[in-house]
């Protein structure tokens, strides 16, 4: 079995933090970017694949962190909070390149600001609500004091605290350093948001050896799984992420009589962080069956993966090829 695997209109929103005061009169236009679906030549990293689905965001969440004009030693670094909601597709920009591929998606959003020169914005987009991201949004505008590292560690789980769940397809975070000053600045500031689940495209095929005449000709794909899967992942640091205690999941496809010799498909995972030797590994079964479907056999393998980006979820594709079905 040989397996190869590449690391392939404006809305004011509103809230605030009880613990300042916001001049709403002092505002900045900010531009939030999410990429779009592209064909593989043309993808923005962590963004490939022409048969992909991702959704417009109608969902936005923003959180600011500042030094005020006048700091307090016990909080030098403040953090306010806001979020969009109900936004429409059409409401989003879209932006093509030289071939007429859209390949990004734009809004303008105007921001009240603090009373500071500078702020570090942190953006999340997501297609559907993120419940425990709106409780954190609405616990900042309650009074609650965060620090900017809280915000750092803020993850995404595909399953909510209530029971919902989350496409992670669908979820972009960026973040940026912006001055707040409109007199020194030209442009609009732009955020870049890429994905925070990174795409995991598989494709596998059948030896010759398992065409008619050949010595496994009566055996055909079941299934194949990926397995030890994280169930969270950090919005803003992807090659931080660990799996909990006792916490894992997996992807299973279930493979039929069009694809059970060959076939191809792609899911959304949290990407791990780095091993030893700054490498990472991803852990896979196929399930065989004969034509009968009264026998099967489990060929389990872990591919390892380098050269990956640690600033965004990244693109992976693994190339399997199965020659037997071992012993």
């Amino acid at each position: 079995m040989c397996a190869i695997l590449f690391p392939a209109a404006m809305l004011v929103p509103t809230g605030c933090s009880k613990e300042e005061v916001i001049d709403i009169s002092r505002d900045l236009a900010v531009v939030v970017r999410v990429p779009a679906d592209v064909d593989l030549g043309q993808r923005t990293p962590g963004d490939p694949g022409s048969a992909s689905s991702q959704q417009i965001p109608r969902y936005l969440y923003f959180f600011t962190a500042y030094t005020p004009t006048e700091p307090s030693s016990a909080q030098p670094r403040r953090v306010s909070a806001f979020s969009l909601s109900n936004l429409s597709s059409d409401s989003w920009t879209p932006v093509e390149n030289a071939t007429g591929t859209v390949v990004n998606y734009l809004r303008t959003v105007i921001l009240p600001m603090p009373a500071t020169d500078e702020v570090m914005l942190y953006v999340i987009a997501s297609h559907d609500p993120i419940p425990d991201l709106q409780a954190e949004v609405e616990s900042v505008q309650g009074g609650a004091v965060i620090d900017e590292a809280y915000i750092g560690n803020l993850m995404l789980s595909a399953r909510q605290s209530g029971g919902g769940t989350v496409s992670i397809a669908d979820v972009y975070a960026g973040k940026g350093t912006l001055l707040t000053d409109k007199d020194k600045i030209d442009t609009n500031a732009t955020i870049v948001c890429y994905h925070v689940a990174a795409k995991f495209d598989v494709m596998y095929n059948l030896s010759d050896d398992f065409r008619k005449g050949g010595v496994y000709e009566n055996w055909r794909v079941a299934s194949f799984t990926l397995k030890n899967l994280l169930t969270g992942g950090y919005y803003f640091k992807p090659a931080g992420n660990v799996p909990g205690d006792g916490e894992a999941t997996t992807y299973t496809f279930e493979a039929n009589e069009g694809n059970n010799f060959y076939g191809r498909f792609d899911t959304y995972i949290f990407q791990p962080a780095p091993t030893g030797g700054n490498a990472l590994s991803f852990t896979w079964e196929i399930v065989l069956t004969d034509d009968e479907g009264k026998t099967t056999q489990k060929l389990e393998n872990t591919s390892v993966v380098e050269n990956f980006e640690t600033e965004y979820a990244t693109y992976f594709r693994l190339n399997v090829t199965v020659n037997g079905i071992g012993q």
